[in-house]
């Protein structure tokens, strides 16, 4: 444990690890259960938010790490683009509940499907040099505590994202969605100096 409290950022990156997820992927929970509510064909949704944002989403990321590779841009940088172009997907999925308008849902969900391939790999690529910051006893334990927390960030956020929004209704789960987009704008702006040379 010692070690662990001797990696530098490793609480910034516990907090972003955990909260973008939600940011991300609440805001399709909601939209998607608004959309079958309404009456929407499940056909139609499950192409969108499944095969064909699987294969938009994998394809981002393949993108994004090439970007990555060729130091073209930093880790950091790209996560502040993606976290911005997130505030702008549940703005517009707010729109679209809101004002009950599903004329352009498929620019919707082709929209956040790239958010959704375009963050995974900066945040990837910030856990490795997380870890790589870390004490060599605990290098590898830290990267798998992240990827652990990363994946259970999801599922939480899903979890969550229903709950809310049976409580609170459509409009306001998809406000705390975008309040916590907002956040996550804030806290990556807020990066530890050593990962913004990563």
């Amino acid at each position: 444990m010692n070690g662990f409290a001797r990696t530098p950022g490793l609480k910034w990156m516990i907090i972003c690890t955990c909260v973008y997820k939600y940011a991300s992927h609440s805001s399709q929970s909601i939209l998607t259960m608004f959309l079958v509510d309404n009456g929407e064909s499940l056909s139609r949704i499950g192409f969108m938010s499944g095969m064909a944002g699987q294969v938009i989403s994998i394809a981002v990321a393949s993108v994004c790490g090439l970007v990555l590779s060729a130091k073209g841009i930093s880790p950091l940088q790209l996560l502040m683009l993606t976290s911005l172009l997130s505030v702008c997907s549940v703005i517009i999925q707010l729109y679209v509940v809101w004002w009950n308008n599903t004329t352009f849902i498929a620019f919707v969900y082709l929209l956040h499907n790239v958010v959704h391939g375009s963050q995974a790999t900066p945040v990837y690529t910030l856990m490795l040099s997380c870890s790589q910051n870390a004490p060599r006893s605990v290098r590898t334990a830290c990267y798998s505590f992240l990827g652990t927390l990363e994946i259970l960030g999801k599922q939480m956020s899903l979890f969550m994202a229903g709950v809310l929004t049976e409580i609170f209704g459509y409009v306001a789960g998809l406000n705390i969605s975008l309040i916590v987009s907002v956040f996550v704008v804030l806290l990556v702006w807020r990066c530890p100096g050593h990962l913004r040379c990563s």
